[in-house]
């Protein structure tokens, strides 16, 4: 019983760590995309709107992917 509750739990935890891992691409492109923001910030320029859309239909797929993730490791952290 003792070894099967064990077991059960490291593949919980094989599971969370590989879904955390799953993330770190996702992280990665909304870091870039903060980057972006943050140099177009400091250089006061005019920004063409359809170019700010862009970033933000980048930034957005990411961040799907990312709550996806987060939800399932939740899931499966319970």
């Amino acid at each position: 019983m003792a070894s099967r509750k064990k077991r059960q739990h490291e593949e919980g935890r094989a599971t969370i760590v590989d879904l955390l891992l799953r993330m770190e691409p996702e992280l990665k492109q909304l870091q870039g995309g903060i980057e972006i923001l943050r140099a177009l910030g400091e250089t006061a320029e005019s920004v063409e709107p359809i170019a700010l859309a862009t970033l933000a239909r980048c930034c957005e797929s990411g961040f799907e992917q990312l709550m996806a993730l987060w939800r399932t490791s939740l899931d499966s952290a319970r």
